[in-house]
């Protein structure tokens, strides 16, 4: 009996001092603090496509999981605190950020801006090649032409750029992200094989209609004149001739300008001492500047101070 009472004493002494030390174990291993919610500086984002923004995140233990989906509507990256966010095309896309056991989330909007072109109509020579400031889209462009054959179109480096092919008239539409927009060539047959200097006068129907072979400049009452003539002797200029002031080195394409000329042997222009127009082309070649000048009946080359 006595020695069954001594075991019981240390069995019970060796299971409070177990106790005591499990306890004490416990006081001395800290609780892990609970982890931080993420925290986005926006929750939801309209972009426009091609264009590049950031949000802050915070929150998580600063290493963070990213699901996108779908996956080709902006690209995103996390560095220092901030979510770099690249817009790619048109459309909605959900973010999701994880670290540990929080998460969040950021939903995107991608809208493609509209297209917008300098100017919505050209008229140059075919032997020239123009060049048109486009805008907008989503950085990707597909250019159809109709009918085919006139120029040929390519897009660089936020230009259209326009090689002329054979004369005629085309319509060049350019489509980005489901936004178009649209620009009616007029292409002019050149008169010859000097047609980028001697190509001042009147085209009628893409046709050169009056256009110099001659040409003389001359300055009359502090006005600057060109004379052209269809022909180079005394006797073919004397009998058809024009003669246009010259327009100022002021002019832009989009002017409209009213001009004034002089003609001689040409009955359908008799009578007529000016004409309005829109300028749809500067021909800067080194040739002497020109302006391209489209009239309801005509087109007009104008020969510009230099």
């Amino acid at each position: 009996m006595k020695k069954n009472y001594l075991q019981w004493i240390v069995t019970f002494c060796v299971m409070s001092l177990t106790l005591l030390v499990g306890c004490s174990k416990d006081e001395d291993t800290p609780t892990p603090p609970p982890t931080p919610p993420i925290t986005l500086g926006a929750t939801q984002l309209a972009m426009q496509s091609g264009t590049a923004t950031e949000v802050t995140i915070q929150g998580g233990n600063g290493v963070y999981q990213l699901n996108i989906v779908p996956q080709d509507v902006v690209s995103a990256t996390v560095q220092n605190g901030k979510v770099l966010l690249q817009a790619l095309k048109a459309g909605t896309a959900k973010l999701t950020f994880t670290s540990l056991s929080q998460q969040a989330s950021l939903v995107v909007t991608v809208n493609t801006l509209p297209i917008v072109l300098e100017q919505t109509e050209i008229s140059f020579l075919e032997v020239l090649t123009a060049e048109v400031p486009i805008q907008g889209g989503n950085g990707t462009f597909q250019i159809t032409e109709t009918p085919k054959g006139v120029v040929s179109a390519t897009i660089q480096e936020g230009k259209l750029i326009l090689k002329g092919v054979k004369s005629g008239n085309t319509t060049i539409t350019i489509t980005s992200g489901g936004k178009q927009a649209t620009l009616s060539v007029e292409l002019l047959r050149a008169p010859g094989p000097t047609s980028l200097s001697m190509s001042e006068g009147i085209y009628k129907n893409r046709e050169p209609f009056f256009v110099a072979t001659y040409r003389a400049h001359r300055v009359k009452n502090g006005v600057s004149e060109m004379w052209i003539a269809p022909g180079s002797t005394k006797k073919e200029i004397e009998s058809k001739h024009h003669m246009f002031h010259k327009l100022e080195k002021t002019v832009k394409v989009g002017d409209v300008i009213t001009f004034t000329f002089k003609s001689k042997g040409f009955p359908e222009l008799d009578g007529k001492t000016e004409a309005t127009g829109k300028i749809l082309f500067i021909q800067r070649n080194g040739m002497g500047d020109k302006a391209y000048v489209k009239t309801p009946e005509y087109t007009f080359v104008l020969p510009i101070k230099e």
